[in-house]
């Protein structure tokens, strides 16, 4: 069985469940970061008046940081990578909503770990939507 580290999109089952459920049936072990390190939560917090709900907050997102120590990990242990840039770089479509005050350090976090693209035999490309708009970058060569 082939062994493909997965960093999903987000913690919603047609992004993780279903996706290691259509693995398996292919051959596929997909290898996953921690639960915790990819929850994306909109409102992690509500506030209600009686019956009425007042106001929500406390938005959760992946943990990027640990995200890419996962895959800088398990990369010499995979046959293929399937990674979400928008989870790599974001922390999920939750984090993509914050603002970032240095947009260098954002650039630095949608590049993949330098263990992947030494592995790749190709350049990798990617689409990925940037505040609501679409663009190519070029990830790795």
């Amino acid at each position: 069985m082939k062994k493909v580290l997965y960093v999903p999109l987000d913690d919603r089952p047609v992004n993780l469940d279903d996706v290691i459920t259509l693995g398996r049936s292919a051959g596929l072990q997909l290898i996953t970061p921690d639960p915790m390190d990819i929850r994306n939560r909109i409102d992690a917090e509500a506030e209600a008046l009686g019956d009425q709900l007042i106001r929500t907050c406390s938005p959760t997102f992946g943990n990027t940081a640990n995200i890419r120590q996962f895959i800088i990990d398990h990369a010499a242990k995979v046959d293929g990578f399937i990674i979400s840039i928008d989870m790599l770089a974001y922390g999920g479509l939750i984090g993509a909503r914050r603002l970032r005050e240095n947009g260098a350090e954002f650039i630095r976090t949608m590049i993949p770990p330098q263990p992947i693209c030494s592995m790749l035999s190709v350049r990798l490309k990617s689409v990925i939507p940037i505040n609501r708009s679409m663009c190519w970058i070029r990830l790795c060569g």
